[in-house]
């Protein structure tokens, strides 16, 4: 419709809307400061020896002397008012500086402390984001730092653009929270489409174990879609991964409702939904805590976070990992890139892959979508935490096995989470935990059903699966392995050859799904098998042309049988903990309570025997005063299955004994994150379990020392 054809009064609703959309307009302009040219700008540094700036086409050059290896500070003039704003720095070029960082200065240019945020330099595919303090800011204050003091390599890095614009809603901590449930959301998603389409209405248990598999299954597929597509065309991936994820969702959908089975969703949602909600409920505390005190929490989010979220234990860059990982798989870069002249300590085909290729596929699926987002590490972080937050889904599955009456999922989460080594786990996105969740899966379904050969498939698949999130995790499977045969062969009428079939088709199948990393390891990463040698081997050197048995030679020449067996002992003996637990009990007079709170919770992330003793402690204290007050013990039995729980008991417990004894290397082999957490998990399942199942006693002490355990470990945050 033509202007001049508007009555009057819309002519005049028509500017209005016009000088509303002018005015937003104006005060979105205020908001947003370039700088583009660096040409004259009064750039300074600290160290003129060692840092050196120069202006090239306008951008800014920043060379650094990577002779010693510390921060080195470059200041740019801003001279401006902030007020609600957030810094995006483009960056054209970056070598030999892994990262940098931005802090606040106060009055007479001195560091606030608390101010600085760090930011990867070689793992950027977008711009670098800072926060800004509302005050009028001198200068941006940066330092950048070298990998490693070398007098012969100069880092450089080349920056294009600073703009100054205005916070989102993104940038808010809320946003995290939002986030974080709908990745997990999306994860989720195709797997309970799936289970509805191939196995219809669930059984709980099997719905439960099957559940996380299922998603990976599906997104496995897109990752075949992204390497399909990175063969056809040399375009980045844009849409596709998107597009396929609906599509995909759609013909399941679309599946159900042409055979009208869509009230299976609903059905198999009803028989899980509080332990979905469980589950849920931890993905949003572990946003709370990652986010904690962070101005933008997905962008200044790094690993560097993680040593003061595991209460100093944990400074280690494991994280990083999958992280680069997915990066090189969606952009189809050499694995090389990150991880050659050993920018990371451990070379690609030392872990699994599948979480950097389900961590490329989410990246994809989200970056057209908000790319600076789906490139943060906190959108990693997050992604991989709700990953590890699934391990509860097939310790539910256990539980609806052992436990007779309510479930009540929200209690057990409550109770088996209660310690620093859990708590840590979910945020540590190394996914040891994530592959634990698998094993306990595959326990689980040949736990359901000891006759079928079919569960013994689909457990090697599982374990398969396991495997490819950490190779560590193969630890557990030989006694449970061993026990479960005899319960087969049992269940057999102690026939021979049905037990050795079940073998086969659980080797067969377990072999098939490490077959594809495992070849691409062959071809191109040849393996080295470090974390065997380090572990067990005293960290032997390896030679290419004898491999892993010309290790075994070296080590057994190099110590006799004695020699093992008189350091194996102390190792066992010191993983008792015994100076560790009586400085803990008898503090120094000067010890702060905080203090030894904090002391604990670094134990206990730490040294699995701070894990395991208290719920020990508690299950021989309350069975003892059960037996003595009659009363107080339950109207009848809460746990079924009792064999079956006490042996699943028994090897996971056998397995880190033997771990224990077996190791040979530089590091204690009773540290939590060396043992496989499978093993870890269930025994604090059951033991558990048996607390609440020992009596009234047992119940309610296990619950008042979870609440202590929580008081602890989150005091400081209230």
């Amino acid at each position: 419709m033509a202007l001049r054809s508007l009555a009057p009064k819309q002519h005049h609703t028509l500017l209005t809307v016009l000088l509303l959309l002018c005015s937003c307009c104006a005060v979105a302009a205020e908001g947003y400061y370039v700088i583009d040219d660096f040409t004259g700008l009064d750039v300074t540094v600290k160290a003129p020896s060692a840092v050196k700036t120069e202006v090239v086409d306008s951008n800014l050059v920043v060379s650094v002397d990577c002779t010693e290896a510390r921060p080195r500070i470059v200041r740019i003039p801003l001279n401006r008012e902030v007020k609600d704003q957030k810094m995006r720095m483009i960056i054209s070029k970056v070598d030999d500086l892994p990262y940098m960082g931005k802090f606040e200065t106060g009055e007479s240019d001195l560091l606030v402390r608390n101010s600085q945020e760090h930011n990867y330099l070689e793992y950027q595919k977008g711009p670098v984001f800072f926060s800004l303090d509302n005050k009028y800011h001198k200068n941006l204050s940066f330092y950048f730092h070298c990998r490693n003091a070398d007098p012969d390599v100069t880092g450089v890095v080349h920056i294009d653009k600073i703009e100054i614009v205005p916070l989102e809603f993104n940038d808010d901590r809320d946003f995290a929270y939002i986030l974080a449930v709908i990745l997990l959301l999306v994860f989720l998603l195709p797997g309970f489409l799936a289970y509805a389409v191939f196995l219809g209405s669930g059984e709980k248990g099997r719905l439960l174990a099957l559940l996380t598999p299922l998603s990976l299954f599906f997104f496995l597929v897109l990752y075949l879609v992204l390497l399909l597509y990175q063969q056809l065309s040399s375009e980045p991936i844009s849409w596709v991964l998107l597009t396929a994820y609906i599509v995909l969702n759609l013909v399941f959908i679309g599946w159900l409702l042409n055979r009208q089975k869509l009230h299976v969703l609903a059905s198999n949602f009803g028989l899980i939904k509080f332990e979905l909600l469980a589950v849920f409920l931890v993905i949003l505390g572990v946003a709370a805590i990652v986010t904690e005190n962070l101005e933008l929490p997905l962008h200044t989010f790094t690993y560097n976070h993680l040593k003061y979220l595991t209460y100093g234990t944990f400074y280690a860059h494991d994280p990083i990992f999958q992280y680069v990982n997915g990066i090189a798989i969606l952009h189809d870069e050499p694995f090389s890139k990150y991880y050659e002249n050993r920018k990371l300590i451990y070379a690609v085909q030392d872990r699994g892959i599948i979480g950097g290729v389900i961590y490329a596929v989410m990246r994809g699926i989200a970056s057209p979508l908000n790319r600076d987002v789906a490139y943060s590490f906190g959108f990693y972080t997050l992604f991989g935490a709700g990953l590890n937050t699934l391990v509860f889904l097939p310790i539910f599955a256990l539980h609806k096995y052992f436990f007779v009456g309510k479930q009540r999922p929200l209690l057990i989460l409550f109770l088996v989470s209660a310690s620093a080594f859990f708590v840590t786990n979910y945020y540590i996105t190394w996914y040891k935990i994530a592959g634990a969740g698998l094993v306990i899966s595959g326990v689980v379904l040949l736990l359901l059903d000891k006759n079928s050969i079919k569960q013994w498939a689909m457990a090697g698949v599982v374990w398969g699966l396991a495997t490819n999130f950490h190779p560590g995790l193969v630890l557990t499977f030989p006694l449970a392995t061993i026990w479960l045969l005899f319960r087969f062969w049992r269940a057999h009428q102690n026939r021979i050859a049905p037990m050795f079939f079940a073998l086969f088709v659980l080797a067969g199948s377990f072999v098939v799904m490490n077959l594809p990393w495992t070849m691409v390891k062959a071809a191109h990463y040849p393996d080295t098998s470090r974390l065997f040698r380090q572990h067990f081997l005293a960290f032997q050197p390896h030679d290419p042309e004898q491999g892993i048995i010309g290790s075994l030679r070296d080590f057994t020449d190099e110590y006799t049988l004695e020699q093992q067996v008189f350091k194996r002992y102390g190792r066992l003996e010191g993983s008792l903990r015994v100076d560790e637990i009586q400085s803990l009990l008898k503090p120094d007079s000067g010890t702060e309570w905080e203090d030894m709170l904090i002391t604990w919770n670094a134990l206990e992330a730490s040294y699995i025997i701070f894990v395991f003793a208290p719920l020990v402690i508690l299950l021989a204290f309350s069975s003892l005063l059960t037996r003595l007050i009659p009363a107080t013990s339950w109207n009848r039995p809460l746990t079924i299955h009792n064999a079956d729980f006490r042996w699943l008991l028994i090897t996971q417990v056998l397995t880190i004994l033997l771990i224990i004894i077996g190791s040979f290397g530089p590091f204690s082999p009773d540290i939590t994150w060396h043992i496989p957490m499978s093993c870890s998990v269930i025994v604090i399942y059951l033991l558990a379990h048996a607390n609440v199942a020992v009596g009234k006693i047992g119940a309610a002490l296990i619950v008042a020392y979870a609440l202590f355990t929580y008081y602890r470990l989150f005091f400081q945050y209230f």
